[in-house]
């Protein structure tokens, strides 16, 4: 998700990288799976394109905001926070002498979410 929606400067490397490299993310897998005709034509046109970087750019950054139309980065948003919930209900079998422990790793779940959010 940071990959298609931080910058550059933040995250460390090209946004759009991934798709870029061709990679399949949560996003994208989302997005088509709203059946989409025109964003799934388009999405399968530039995964059988072999990269050109000047092509990859506008293709890049057109399939990113078609993802974000259709809802990809809500829909992961919510994935998400969907796992951090899990995970800090699964911090409750830690028993009560891992009160500081379950605290830290708590607040780090929540921690990730923010970071997204930025």
């Amino acid at each position: 998700l940071l990959d298609m929606t931080s910058d550059e400067a933040s995250l460390g490397k090209p946004v759009g990288n991934d798709l870029r490299e061709r990679k399949m993310t949560i996003p994208l897998i989302l997005a088509l799976r709203t059946r989409d005709a025109d964003f799934s034509k388009r999405a399968e046109d530039f995964f059988r394109s072999g990269s050109g970087e000047s092509k990859d750019q506008s293709a890049v950054a057109e399939l990113i905001g078609r993802i974000g139309t259709l809802g990809g980065f809500e829909q992961t948003r919510a994935t998400i926070g969907a796992y951090v919930e899990r995970a800090k209900l699964a911090l409750g079998g830690l028993g009560s002498g891992a009160n500081r422990a379950r605290d830290e790793l708590a607040s780090l779940a929540d921690r990730l979410v923010r970071v997204e959010k930025r």
